[in-house]
């Protein structure tokens, strides 16, 4: 049996109707897992700690799961039965103009991913170079080829930007040889307080 912790950080209290129906309605792959939460601490922070905890846990996956979306009743079995090092569903921004999260490649010259165009068009597992934090699996033994404290470090600073912990992750993962994949056939709806995004388009709640 595959052992499996859900890990959700939040900033604050609020939990999305979408997300709490998302949570109950899911088919777990064996019997419910431990859901990780952590209130009002930096989600980088947050996500270390919850890595310490699913290894405490003897885990062979970790799934972060943002508070802010909402999902397919099998996505989270799917993603297991997949045992990939790192695969994930994708999501589009809440907010216009709604860019796809996930990035094809790394622009070493800018310091920045690139976006992945016309994500709807796609299909299957690809392998990619980041997606953002919407729903992410992790097989645990990636965490042994990365560096604690593994979502922040000093060189996630440049002189005039930072990066977020999601894609400060998928920097390392690139640098040490980590394949990371998404499942197109996986799309999240991802909102906002009164705003929802699913596969790039704004729809109602």
């Amino acid at each position: 049996m595959n052992k499996l912790t859900i890990a959700c950080p939040t900033f604050d209290d609020k939990c999305h109707m979408a997300f709490a129906m998302s949570l109950y309605g899911t088919n777990w792959p064996a019997e419910k897992p431990p859901i990780l939460k952590s209130t009002g601490r930096w989600v980088a922070k947050a996500l270390k700690e919850m890595v310490l905890a699913s290894q405490k846990h003897g885990a062979k996956f970790m799934i972060w799961i943002s508070c802010d979306v909402a999902w397919h009743p099998d996505a989270i079995k799917k993603l297991v039965d997949l045992n990939l090092p790192i695969v994930g569903g994708w999501a589009s921004g809440r907010c216009a103009p709604f860019k796809c999260h996930v990035s094809d490649r790394y622009d070493e010259e800018k310091a920045k991913f690139r976006i992945v165009q016309n994500p709807e068009e796609r299909k299957g597992v690809e392998r990619v170079a980041s997606m953002g934090g919407e729903m992410i699996c992790f097989r645990m033994d990636v965490f042994d080829d990365i560096p604690r404290p593994w979502f922040f470090g000093k060189d996630m600073i440049s002189d005039d930007d930072m990066m977020t912990e999601d894609y400060y992750f998928f920097k390392q993962c690139k640098e040490r040889g980590i394949n990371v994949f998404v499942d197109w056939d996986l799309p999240l709806y991802h909102g906002t307080s009164g705003l929802m995004t699913y596969k790039g388009d704004l729809v109602a709640r």
